[in-house]
């Protein structure tokens, strides 16, 4: 009986995890572009699986890159690109529409961040 007792205090204290280790999830894709900054606040989280826009390694595996602001916004920004992989960031939905409509971008990205 004191053995047993004894184990399942040694494998409560050593988180159960494998090895005796706690299993940490990694940080989301958000948490780690709001690790940088501008003037305008935390940088944006970009999801994208286009191939020449993967500009990030995310810790949780998640596709796409970081942004920043140009200017004062929410927890929403977009991010318009071309097909040869430049993304810019832009300041509303439509002005991102009218580069696409205008200016030979190929479409765009809707972000968020933390």
């Amino acid at each position: 009986m004191v053995r047993i007792c004894y184990a399942i205090l040694v494998a409560i204290l050593s988180g159960c995890g494998v090895g005796g280790t706690n299993s940490v999830p990694p940080i989301s894709a958000e948490a780690f572009c709001a690790q940088r900054a501008n003037s305008f606040g935390h940088f944006f989280y970009c999801g994208t699986n286009q191939g020449n826009l993967q500009f990030d390694i995310f810790p949780d595996g998640a596709k796409g890159y970081c942004d920043f602001a140009q200017e004062n916004l929410g927890l929403v920004g977009y991010s318009a690109y071309t097909s040869s992989g430049t993304a810019n960031p832009v300041s509303s939905q439509a002005f991102a529409s009218g580069l696409v409509q205008n200016a030979g971008y190929s479409g765009y990205i809707t972000c968020t961040r933390e």
